[in-house]
């Protein structure tokens, strides 16, 4: 057995959610107090979507959002309107609803995803003020986990051999026969607090052999769960 952090099994979804937010709740008026700021980026797909829906409404007075700064995981290389941009889904359940300015989103639709990667990665540099040999500090990361262990963007075999001292990366992924876009390992390695979440029995079978070390080449198991202090919150 591994330690990957706090597993916390919740009964549905909506608990899952709920759950969820009072973290970055917590987080975010933590940071804010601490350090002025609450610097967090934010996962696509669909187990999310309930998380943002509870942030933008019975939330949303529970945080500054001008003290907010809002940073993407990974995107899908596609332009903000497609259904499938993990930008346009936030901006739909929760950007529009909330009073935050601070909003930094990966160009999915430029045409040259390694251009869209540097682009980010200048945004990341000149947001958190970092000299040209250092990573930024999230304040909170929001993970899920794929079926076949990967998180962001880094799927195995694919991303993860890229240069290691990026902070942002792109590349193609065979089993989607797409490109994506990704922070780096290094980037969520160095994260305050990362919080995964994951439902579903296939997923359960991922976090069962994830702390077994059966992981059978897991992106997810390059995470530093101490470092990142990481907490679990499933769902069956």
């Amino acid at each position: 057995m591994i330690e990957i952090g706090a597993i916390v099994s919740v009964q549905s979804l909506t608990d899952l959610a709920e759950l969820t937010v009072q973290q970055i709740v917590e987080e975010a008026n933590k940071a804010i107090s601490d350090r002025g700021r609450f610097m967090i980026a934010l996962s696509g797909g669909r187990t999310p979507q309930n998380i943002y829906r509870l942030l933008s409404d019975k939330y949303r007075n529970n945080i500054d959002w001008r003290k907010v700064y809002l940073f993407f995981s990974d995107e899908r290389c596609v332009n903000p309107e497609n259904e499938n941009s993990n930008y346009g889904m936030v901006k739909n359940l929760l950007i529009d609803k909330v009073p935050g300015e601070q909003v930094f989103r990966m160009e999915g639709e430029n045409p040259d995803p390694a251009q869209a990667a540097a682009n980010y990665e200048n945004t990341i540099r000149k947001i958190f003020s970092l000299r040209s040999d250092e990573i930024p500090v999230f304040d909170f990361m929001l993970l899920g986990i794929g079926v076949d262990g990967h998180v962001a963007s880094l799927f195995p075999g694919s991303l993860l051999s890229s240069d290691e001292n990026k902070l942002v990366i792109s590349g193609w992924v065979q089993k989607l026969k797409a490109n994506r876009i990704s922070l780096s390992l290094n980037v969520l390695n160095n994260s305050r607090k990362i919080v995964f979440i994951a439902s579903g029995r296939e997923k359960m079978a991922v976090l069962d052999n994830l702390t077994k070390q059966e992981n059978s080449g897991y992106p997810v198991a390059q995470i530093d769960f101490n470092k990142t202090n990481s907490t679990w919150i499933i769902t069956d």
